[in-house]
This record gives C-alpha cells, structure tokens and sequence, in this order.
C-alpha cells in the first residue's frame, strides 16, 4: 500500500551529495514531495529529509540503496506518526481576506507584510496544518505560496 514516508539522511556535506540522493531516488522513479538539507551541530555533516509517496517494502529497499552510498552517514524510514514534523509556508492572501483562525494555528500564524494589494503571512506547523488552513482561506484567496518542505526529527522512545 502506498502511503507518505519521510526518509531521513545524515551525509557528508560535501558538493554532490544532494545529486547522488536525489539521483538515486529518480533512478527508481520515485517523485520526491518535498526535501531538505540543512547541517547539523557538525558543519561537515548535513541532514537530508525527504518526503515520498510509495510502499513499505519498495522504500525499505531504497534505504538500503541509499545506506550503501559513499557520502551517506546513515539513512532511515519513518512515517508521519513517527516523527516530529514542521513545514513553513509563506502565503500572500487577497488584501480584503479576513485572517479567522483557530486556536490551533493562532500560535503558528503571523502577518508579515500588509498592503493593499495582499495580505502575506508566515505559518509553521506540520503539513496538515498547513494544509487546513489553505483549505479553510480558500482556494480564490490565495495569490501565492511559497513552501518549505518538510523537516523532521524522530520522536524519542521512553
């Protein structure tokens, strides 16, 4: 069954590492949904989260492919449930549209620019949330978007 899976990537910074991941990853013809790569607390290594639809056994296979590359430190699977994800968007809304929002994405939300001719917000959150509020300002409000991708940890197990 096909479903959402975030493979996370500890690398060599070093220049082509991204191609190599990414190459790999468009060999099996997979679409990659979102990736981002940012250094960790070491400026020599950096994270890769990639976000892809596909099956379990398919991915399984794929981190393996991946574990094997030279510059991968090391490469895991998780699923959305597993990991602590965040996303920021960047969203110019119509300049009459009313920002009403829940109390959920109330904390997550904040103007940066108003003018009169858009509204632009800043909104952190996971996907969903940022997705739900797409959905709820309405498709003809919306100007433009402009979307991180996903970065994520994985939950500590006590």
């Amino acid at each position: 069954m096909t479903s959402v899976k975030i493979i996370a990537v500890l690398v060599e910074n070093r220049p082509g590492v991204l191609f190599k991941v990414a190459n790999m990853i468009r060999r099996r013809s997979f679409n990659i949904e979102s990736i981002t790569v940012g250094t960790v607390d070491h400026k020599d290594i950096s994270r890769m989260t990639i976000t892809l639809h596909a099956d379990d056994a398919i991915v399984e296979q794929l981190v393996k492919q991946l574990s094997k590359l030279i510059d991968v430190i090391e490469a895991n699977v998780f699923t959305p449930e597993e990991v602590i994800a965040r996303e920021l968007a960047i969203i110019q809304l119509s300049p009459d549209v009313k920002v009403t929002t829940d109390t959920k994405v109330t904390q997550e939300l904040r103007i940066v620019e108003s003018s009169s001719e858009s509204l632009t917000v800043e909104l952190l959150g996971g996907p969903d949330v940022i997705d739900e509020f797409l959905q709820k300002i309405g498709e003809s409000n919306v100007l433009s978007v402009a979307r991180t991708g996903i970065t994520a940890l994985p939950k500590r197990r006590n």
